[in-house]
């Protein structure tokens, strides 16, 4: 992940992906794995692990 693409930590995001369970849910990205491979995303009731293709950045 680039920096530029980790300036999406802290800001709110929508699931977007179309395999994801989670599609068309809200969190918050709390940041990523240790290898930066993955953004960590926090919903209502867990954390996932998503790409940073599968989420839509909405502030």
């Amino acid at each position: 992940m680039t920096n530029e693409q980790l300036k999406i930590i802290g800001h709110r995001v929508r699931i977007i992906s179309k395999s994801s369970s989670h599609k068309g849910e809200y969190g918050i990205v709390t940041g990523t794995t240790k290898n930066r491979e993955w953004l960590k995303v926090r919903l209502s009731n867990s954390t996932i692990k998503v790409a940073f293709s599968s989420v839509m950045q909405i502030n």
